[in-house]
């Protein structure tokens, strides 16, 4: 707003008044006198520049792009707010799913802790192997208090984040979702880098600072140029010694009216020296605009590179969720053929616990594959329509 004034018509009022005592010049004759006399003057006066080497028209620029780059700022933060959520929000949906696992672990503990008990009655099972089952249960009690215990922190993490109140309960749909369709569909990095460009404030912003320093630099060559301005006024006056003809004093009222003047006038400024002060100005806006190039290539290609990381680690994730659900459903049949051979006493109790930990690792590596698909997923659609996307 300031830059715009500046260019705006520069307008001045003044109102002078002397009383003055001794040797004078006479208005009526145009000689000495030693008369006492008063006399005052009016002036109106308005001045506009003409041309200043651009610089009012650069400052103007630059500061409409600072007020800009200062909303995709405001703007970049409420992204970064919203992706930090997103990453708490799916860390609860996965600490749920583990406490879900341990709640089925606990679960088929007891079971087989009941089983063994009646096995042990009827001498099919020895005592060793009954301490051995207890401690499993006791083992996954622990996993479980431990596991809850996760998602109280992750819980509170995301109510942290979200700016919600630590005793406000959060309700939260902490079912895993089905696998999304998995798609081969090419992801060119280079196209989405494009798209980001546009869609992202953080890219917006960057892109603002960088015409910023180039505008500021503009704006403060043109202060070394010479400056044109264009001046007018209007001026009047009274003086007590002012008589007609007749030898009458003047009133006042004709002489403001009859006083009256006006004056134009172009005004060429040519800066030779002023203790280096506009030079220093534009070293350092050179400077700071060299700087900002740095700076963009900088933030470009590190842009780049996180579309190429998120694009790997999307893509990874979804081969890696397909071994995990062949991991998972070869795991499961060998548990329960494991189960069966242990019920026949032909397998041991340390190795149907072994069978079923490699079972429990491989719903937990199905889970966490799952979910750093969507959350990678989401990071690129992000990439591509600057907008965060929670859920569909």
């Amino acid at each position: 707003m300031g830059a715009v004034i500046n260019q705006a018509p520069n307008i001045n009022a003044s109102v002078g008044a002397n009383s003055n005592f001794g040797r004078n010049i006479d208005y009526n004759t145009n000689t000495y006198t030693n008369v006492s006399m008063f006399d005052n003057n009016y002036r109106l006066s308005a001045s506009l520049p003409v041309f200043s080497g651009f610089s009012y028209l650069n400052t103007t620029r630059y500061h409409n792009i600072m007020r800009k780059m200062g909303y995709e700022r405001k703007q970049e933060m409420e992204d970064n707010i919203s992706l930090q959520t997103m990453a708490a929000f799916y860390d609860v949906i996965y600490q749920q799913a583990m406490v879900n696992l341990a709640q089925e672990q606990l679960k088929e503990s007891e079971e087989n802790l009941k089983k063994m008990q009646q096995m042990e009655i009827l001498g099919m099972r020895g005592r060793a192997d009954l301490a051995e089952v207890e401690a499993k249960k006791a083992g996954d009690q622990y996993n479980l208090v431990r596991q809850q215990n996760m998602l109280r922190t992750m819980t509170l993490r995301l109510k942290e984040i979200m700016f919600l109140p630590v005793e406000e309960t959060l309700e939260i749909d902490a079912n895993t979702p089905e696998m999304l369709v998995m798609q081969k569909s090419p992801n060119d990095v280079f196209s989405i880098y494009e798209r980001a460009k546009e869609n992202l404030p953080a890219a917006r912003a960057l892109d603002l600072q960088l015409q910023g320093a180039k505008t500021d630099y503009a704006a403060n060559k043109g202060t070394l140029f010479p400056s044109l301005s264009f001046s007018a006024g209007l001026h009047t006056g009274y003086s007590s010694t002012r008589v007609d003809n007749q030898g009458q004093k003047v009133p006042f009222e004709d002489q403001f009216r009859n006083n009256i003047g006006q004056n134009i006038g172009l005004s060429l400024s040519i800066p030779l020296f002023n203790n280096n002060i506009l030079g220093t100005r534009v070293r350092i806006s050179r400077q700071n605009y060299r700087i900002a190039q740095v700076s963009y290539n900088e933030e470009t290609r590190k842009l780049q590179n996180e579309i190429q990381q998120a694009v790997l680690d999307m893509e990874g994730a979804a081969e890696e969720f397909l071994q995990a659900q062949q991991r998972e459903k070869s795991n499961n049949l060998a548990y329960q053929v494991n189960q069966r051979k242990y019920e026949e006493g032909l397998l041991s109790i340390i190795e149907l616990y072994t069978s079923a930990n490699q079972l429990l690792m491989a719903k937990a590596e199905k889970v966490r594959t799952h979910l750093t698909y969507v959350v990678k997923k989401r990071l690129l659609d992000y990439y591509r329509t600057g907008t965060v996307i929670i859920e569909d």
